[in-house]
């Protein structure tokens, strides 16, 4: 079946996007790939060195990370996928900053290129968009560490690509892929199972009914369920809740005045979503930015309670 005269040039369009984008997302992070090991990298990289040595006990053993030994599994609030990816990527390449970083280039192309994939379907510049998402500051930022915000994306986007096109074929083995997707994206770093509540509601609007894709939506839970049993069974304890009720002490207990919340809100703020702030005039009027800016202080500074 020969190509129409239409599709031709738009997929060759698709293709230079694709290539143009991968070049840029590679133009701004193999700079860093020299990068020394920083701040929460070394947690990575104990956890990993542990998985080397022992493949089903990632974190049985203690670290030093605020002046006294504190067990692993106690000090550390990420469940254990990236650690294992770092382990891999150590034994094959070795453990020095250039080969891990430029490792981690990989989940960073799947993130740029997953938006261009997705924004295709949603919106008239998906190049744009995604590249959009590969300069936000915290983008940048985490891609050039050993951390597993950008692993963590990676699956994210394959999860919600695959689900997409599943539920739009009815495919159950996409709609399975999807499912395993969104249970590793949760074990690389526990906010990844927020997926199941968005694509419950995102299938929901499409249907308009609960059908058989709903099901789906159980196999990240057990597999998040299963690794609770299992870091209980390693005398870990339930780390999943765990890291709950430490994000609730915290809110709690944290002693920062009003205007020290706003600030690290706002610096946050700029460096999650600052290309959308400035196109943001573009795409809305004042008033519909205005009432915008208004609900989101306020629902942001409810969730900070």
């Amino acid at each position: 079946m020969t190509m129409s005269t239409n599709e031709a040039p738009e997929e060759r369009r698709s293709f230079c996007s694709y290539l143009l984008l991968a070049i840029a997302t590679l133009l701004c992070l193999i700079p860093f790939s020299g990068k020394a090991f920083h701040i929460d990298d070394t947690l990575f990289l104990y956890a990993a060195r542990q998985i080397t040595q022992h493949p089903f006990d990632p974190y049985g053993f203690e670290v030093n990370w605020y002046r006294s030994p504190l067990a692993m599994w106690m000090e550390t609030k990420n469940p254990p996928l990236t650690c294992y990816a770092i382990a891999a990527a150590g034994k094959l390449f070795g453990w020095s900053e250039r080969p891990l970083h430029l490792f981690f280039l990989l989940p960073a192309l799947v993130v740029v290129l997953g938006t261009y994939h997705l924004a295709r379907r949603f919106t008239r510049s998906p190049f744009v968009a995604a590249a959009a998402t590969l300069l936000t500051p915290v983008f940048l930022v985490s891609s050039t560490t050993l951390m597993c915000d950008t692993m963590m994306l990676a699956f994210w986007m394959a999860a919600l690509i695959l689900w997409i096109e599943g539920l739009d074929r009815d495919e159950p083995l996409l709609l399975t892929a999807a499912a395993v997707l969104i249970g590793l994206c949760a074990l690389t770093k526990y906010f990844g199972i927020a997926l199941v509540g968005l694509l419950l509601a995102y299938s929901w609007v499409r249907r308009r009914r609960l059908g058989e894709w709903a099901w789906y939506l159980l196999i990240p839970i057990l597999i998040l369920a299963a690794y609770q049993q299992w870091t209980w069974s390693l005398d870990y304890g339930h780390m999943f809740g765990g890291a709950v009720r430490f994000a609730r002490i915290y809110r709690h207990n944290k002693d920062v005045s009003l205007l020290g919340d706003a600030l690290v809100d706002l610096s946050f703020l700029g460096g999650c979503v600052l290309p959308g702030l400035l196109f943001a005039p573009f795409l809305w009027t004042r008033k519909r930015i205005l009432w915008g800016a208004a609900f989101s202080g306020l629902a942001g500074f409810v969730l900070s309670r």
